[in-house]
């Protein structure tokens, strides 16, 4: 396995905190992992809405895939969905990420 190149630190996403398809299994301020059976092609750039516990709005955030993971036996812990990364983030969007993230790992 290679060095780690995240410059973010990722937040894994408790489990018991979210209960819809197509959610995130970690999430960092630059991108996440969406667990999912609907993948887009990698290069790709979709829109997806995270969902915090708590919050009554979602937040629509534009990302670009970057990596896909299809059941195998290399996939870890049978992960299906693919790594984002968050596009066009101006500072507002970012600050919003940062609580998302804190109310997802809370």
């Amino acid at each position: 396995m290679g060095a780690e190149r995240r410059i973010f630190p990722r937040t894994l996403i408790r489990k018991s905190s979210v209960a819809e398809k197509d959610l995130p299994h970690d999430i960092s301020e630059c991108g996440a992992f969406i667990s999912t059976d609907r993948v887009a092609k990698v290069g790709s750039v979709i829109q997806i809405e995270l969902r915090p516990p708590g919050w009554k709005v979602p937040l629509p955030v534009k990302a670009e895939v970057i990596r896909i993971a299809v059941k195998s036996p290399e996939t870890p812990e049978g992960r299906v969905g693919m790594a984002v990364r968050f596009v066009e983030l101006d500072p507002e969007k970012a600050k919003k990420i940062r609580e998302a993230i804190l109310a997802y790992g809370a």
